[in-house]
């Protein structure tokens, strides 16, 4: 007999109940990782080069390796600028790593041959006595210790690839942390309890995706029984992984456009480097992909030499909205202690808060984007500060009119620090788009509803309509609830408008949204006016 007397589904005019499905009409606004996520190109120790990686705040060793010293390289300061935004909220970072074009990353080969069992090759071979062989792609520069070893049957092998450590001595242990361990077969037909395929190359796939790859000689699983080389494991150090070209304008635009690219997300990019090839790449993508830009500005460059440096990037006027630009002329601490007091940019901690700020939300989901990372709340963290550079008011008046906001020292009237001064968008625009906060409000409501309306394609087009409507009334109405929408004249005192409608050259496929928008302003200037009186 059946569970229950009715049924889900009537068939014809077949009698009965049928009981539907339950449907949850609430809707709520999901967080999305990306928007405590930033992105960023550099140069590290370790990372693939073949395309961006995610990185946690927990992993920027494993991935990235460890901090560099600035007096070898200014490259380094993006590791440190990175490790200031996950001490800051950040919660992971799309890292895309550049490599020049002789850079090359080597298989590791297992070979049958009574010397040289593990060797480096570039490609892998179509014949000989191979066994297999392994590419890694991380790509670390110090290389790693790897061992082969046979397993409980004459086709199965134990493979481990571990972090290089040596000991008091200088030598080789080959005891360092594990980074890979895969144990598997050499025969392709091989299946494990699970009936799953236990074919070494397969398993590597499965728990390490393309951070692994395994090549087995097709004979490997008729040599392997006989082979001496299983008698005692294999194991060595090797460096795949080596790099001794000159970065070309080429690389750097080609790994802006890999951060273009991924589906990997991010809110924010960060971007610490002078070339201006990759500066430029980065605000097209920023531009493109319709995400917030922050780029830092050398601080030992005067008020007149850092606008100069910015105003080199042609961008268009209401496009510059999508790049911020931060002057910071600081020494500080560097907080990896890999170098000494250093200057150092701001862009790390300013998108870390940023990050954190995104983190806490309201009752409708929205994060307060209408207050920007400036001024007393936003102070600059760190040890042993000194400032470099005092600009005078006229210079001050000058970096705000090339929209540059400085991180200068502020006091207060119960505390002082050093916080950006300024938040200006960038956007060369007399308007509410000129504030940072406006630029960062308006950003979340083309990202949002860009992603809504593509669900209503392919819908008829007056549910299309419908549902679009309903939607920006939804969410309008809890963007002034959480005052990032406020009143305006210009729209005769509402907060916000939006007509949806069909095109009308082409009603039949075409539907046009347009969206107003009166967005919370910032007090960035205060005039005070004192009156005063005689007793009489």
């Amino acid at each position: 007999m059946a569970q229950n007397t009715y049924q889900r589904q009537l068939v014809g005019q077949q009698s009965g109940v049928q009981v539907n499905i339950p449907y949850d009409r609430t809707e709520r606004l999901l967080q999305e990782t990306g928007d405590q996520t930033f992105a960023t190109v550099g140069m590290f120790t370790r990372g693939r080069i073949d395309k961006p990686m995610l990185v946690a705040a927990s992993k920027m060793n494993r991935y990235l390796g460890e901090p560099q010293s600035l007096r070898k390289t200014q490259a380094a300061s993006t590791y440190l600028q990175m490790f200031e935004a996950f001490n800051r909220g950040a919660a992971a970072a799309v890292v895309m790593r550049l490599a020049s074009e002789t850079a090359s990353n080597k298989w590791i080969l297992l070979s049958h041959a009574a010397d040289n069992q593990i060797s480096l090759v570039e490609t892998v071979p179509n014949t000989g006595d191979w066994l297999m062989a392994v590419k890694l792609a991380d790509c670390i520069n110090a290389g790693v210790w790897v061992s082969f070893e046979k397993g409980k049957s004459n086709t199965e092998i134990n493979l481990v690839v571990r972090e290089r450590k040596t000991n008091s001595r200088g030598v080789e242990v080959g005891t360092g942390e594990v980074l890979y361990t895969v144990t598997g077969s050499t025969d392709v037909d091989a299946t494990d309890d699970l009936n799953q395929s236990y074919f070494i190359a397969d398993v590597a796939q499965r728990y390490y995706g393309d951070w692994l790859s395994i090549e087995v000689n097709p004979t490997a699983n008729a040599v392997l029984p006989d082979d001496a080389l299983f008698t005692v494991k294999q194991a060595q150090a090797v460096v795949p992984y080596t790099d001794a070209g000159v970065l070309a304008d080429t690389q750097y635009v080609a790994a802006a456009n890999h951060i273009g690219n991924t589906s990997l997300q991010y809110r924010y990019i960060m971007s610490d480097t002078n070339n201006v090839a990759l500066v430029f790449a980065l605000t097209q993508v920023a531009i493109a992909q319709n995400r917030r830009m922050y780029q830092a500005i050398d601080g030992t460059l005067s008020p007149e030499a850092a606008i100069a440096w910015k105003n080199q990037f042609e961008i268009d006027d209401q496009e510059a909205m999508y790049v911020g630009w931060l002057w910071s002329p600081i020494q500080r601490q560097d907080p990896t202690y890999k170098n000494g007091i250093v200057l150092m940019s701001s862009v790390g901690q300013k998108i870390g808060l940023a990050c954190a700020r995104n983190a806490t939300y309201n009752a409708y989901g929205m994060p307060a984007l209408q207050q920007p990372i400036a001024g007393r709340d936003y102070q600059l963290i760190g040890t042993k500060f000194n400032q470099t550079q005092y600009p005078n008011d006229l210079e001050l008046a000058q970096l705000a009119e090339a929209k540059i906001n400085p991180c200068l020292y502020q006091e207060y009237h119960d505390t002082s620090g050093y916080v950006w001064a300024d938040s200006l968008s960038g956007a060369n625009k007399s308007g509410i788009s000129k504030l940072e906060s406006a630029a960062e409000i308006a950003i979340w409501f083309q990202h949002y509803f860009g992603r809504y309306a593509k669900s209503v394609l392919q819908k008829p087009m007056t549910d299309a309509i419908r549902a679009m409507e309903d939607q920006l009334q939804r969410v309008c109405e809890w963007a002034q609830a959480s005052d990032w929408l406020v009143p305006s004249a210009s729209l005769d005192g509402a907060a916000f408008g939006y007509v949806v409608r069909p095109n009308e050259r082409y009603p039949d496929d075409e539907m046009d949204v347009t969206i107003n928008l009166a967005i919370n302003g910032v007090v960035r200037r205060i005039f005070i006016d004192s009156n005063m009186y005689s007793i009489d």
